[in-house]
């Protein structure tokens, strides 16, 4: 029983890990850090850098993980169309 706690509090910690390291590569984005210069996210954001606790730091906070994953999901596939759209026309 002891094992099983620590086999789910392991795949609990890969799985914060990997969402804490794809919030690090889409905050660390340059168009991303343009967008949300001067906002309410950006600050949250430098909160999480320097390890305050989010939920604690803004209580009344809409995002949950989910929507975060679907904001992060929607920024991931803009910037994807952006790099794959060709800016000019030649017609």
């Amino acid at each position: 029983m002891g094992d099983e706690d620590e086999n789910n509090g392991n795949e609990k910690d890969q799985k914060v890990t990997s969402f804490e390291k794809m919030v690090n590569t889409v905050t660390s984005n340059q168009m991303f850090r343009t967008a949300m210069q001067g906002t309410a996210i950006e600050e949250a954001v430098e909160a999480g850098r320097k390890g305050r606790n989010c939920s604690r730091s803004y209580p009344h906070c809409g995002f949950s993980m989910e929507t975060m994953l679907s904001l992060l999901a929607n920024v991931i596939a803009t910037v994807n169309t952006r790099v794959t759209t060709p800016t000019g026309s030649s017609l």
